[in-house]
C-alpha cells in the first residue's frame, strides 16, 4: 500500500504534469483568462507529449532505463533533447504572438535545462524533487504567501523517490536545493527581462 502509495505521488507530480500546470497558471496570472491559460496548456501538451515519446522509444531503443530517466549519464540524452523541444515552443509563442510571460518563462526554463545538465555531471539530483520545488517557489511568487502550503508537496516527492529506489535523500535534497535556486533565480530574470520586454 505504501509502496503504491509512493508511485502515485511520483505520477501525480511527474515533471511533465507540473510543468503542463505551470504553463496554465503563467498564462492565467498573465491573461486573467481561463480559455487562453487552456488554449497555450493544449499546446504545450503536444510538446510534452514529444518528449514523454521520445522517452518511449528510448526506453525502447535501450537507450533510456526508465520513464523518469533515472539514471543520471542517460538524462545527457533526454536535457538536449527537451531543450530544442522546448526551443520549438518558443518559437510557435513568437510567431502566434504568444503570452510573454509564457515566452520568458520557456527561455528561463531552457536555460535551466542546461544549469541542470552541468549538475548533473557533478551529482545525480531529483529531477523530480527539482521540479516541484521550482513550481513551488513559483506558485508562491505567483500568489503570495498563502499559496505556500504547496511547499508540503516536496517532501512527499522526496519520501516517494527514495521509496521507489530512485534516489538517495542526498539526491533528494540536491533536487530541492538546485530546484529552488534555479526558481528564484529565473523569478529575477524573468522580472528583469519583462521590464526590458515590454
Amino acid at each position: 500500500m505504501i509502496k503504491l502509495l509512493a508511485n502515485l505521488i511520483t505520477f501525480v507530480l511527474h515533471p511533465i504534469i507540473l510543468s503542463l500546470l505551470a504553463v496554465f497558471l503563467i498564462v492565467y496570472r498573465e491573461t486573467g483568462d481561463m480559455n487562453t491559460a487552456y488554449y497555450w496548456t493544449f499546446i504545450s501538451v503536444f510538446f510534452a507529449v514529444v518528449i514523454s515519446l521520445f522517452v518511449l522509444v528510448g526506453i525502447k531503443k535501450g537507450f533510456f532505463t526508465n520513464i523518469d530517466v533515472s539514471v543520471r549519464k542517460q538524462r545527457v540524452i533526454l536535457y538536449p533533447f527537451a531543450a530544442a523541444v522546448m526551443l520549438l515552443f518558443v518559437l510557435v509563442l513568437l510567431f502566434f504572438n504568444g503570452p510573454k510571460f509564457l515566452l520568458v518563462g520557456l527561455i528561463a526554463f531552457i536555460a535551466s535545462l542546461g544549469i541542470l545538465d552541468v549538475i548533473n555531471r557533478k551529482i545525480k539530483a531529483s529531477i523530480h524533487v527539482a521540479t516541484v520545488a521550482a513550481l513551488s517557489v513559483g506558485i508562491i511568487e505567483m500568489f503570495g504567501l498563502k499559496a505556500s502550503p504547496v511547499l508540503f508537496a516536496v517532501p512527499f516527492v522526496a519520501w516517494a523517490r527514495v521509496l521507489e529506489k530512485k534516489h538517495t535523500v542526498k539526491e533528494t535534497i540536491a533536487g530541492f536545493l538546485s530546484g529552488s535556486i534555479l526558481a528564484i533565480i529565473g523569478i529575477i530574470v524573468v522580472q528583469y527581462l519583462l521590464r526590458v520586454l515590454l
